[in-house]
């Protein structure tokens, strides 16, 4: 991931961090940050997606950053693999389906 690629990463998660509702806790914050910046480091591919910040804060009342890093690389690696992609297959099928329910 390039230098330009990083700062739009940064500057993406950073509005989605003010999204989520954690309050004024800098210690959850920057927890957050770190794991969503790596995981976009990580995998490239995927980079960050919006969404992304709402499993993190989850986890992070499980696990430590370690873990919860591993944690989201599952879920969005093995379990949900077309909902994090830019074209968000997954949700989009989803959606057809909750329309016919």
């Amino acid at each position: 991931m390039g230098r330009e690629d990083e700062e739009r990463v940064l500057e993406q998660v950073e509005k989605d961090l003010r999204r989520t509702e954690v309050g004024s806790d800098s210690d959850k914050l920057s927890a957050m940050r770190r794991v969503l910046c790596a995981f976009a480091s990580f995998k490239p591919d995927v980079g960050y997606v919006q969404g992304m910040n709402f499993i993190v804060v989850a986890l992070l009342r499980f696990f430590d950053e370690a873990q919860t890093f591993w944690m989201l690389t599952l879920i969005v690696q093995d379990w949900l693999p077309d909902h994090f992609s830019h074209a968000m297959v997954g949700n989009h099928v989803d959606c057809l389906s909750l329309i016919h329910i």
